[in-house]
């Protein structure tokens, strides 16, 4: 899941900034990734309390 996240990162880096998607700069995406990963951390921990 992890390598998931890393690949569409990667992917938005290179979106050109005339395209119509949001173009983020490489520090913004590094904020975004290490945000989505807590995320997922704090889910997979809540999965494992509700085994």
């Amino acid at each position: 899941m992890i390598d998931q996240i890393d690949d569409r990162i990667e992917l938005l880096e290179w979106v050109p900034s005339q395209e119509k998607f949001y173009y983020l700069s490489k520090a913004d995406l590094l904020s975004e990734k290490e945000r989505l990963l807590k995320r997922l951390e704090a889910l997979e921990k809540l999965i494992e309390e509700t085994k």
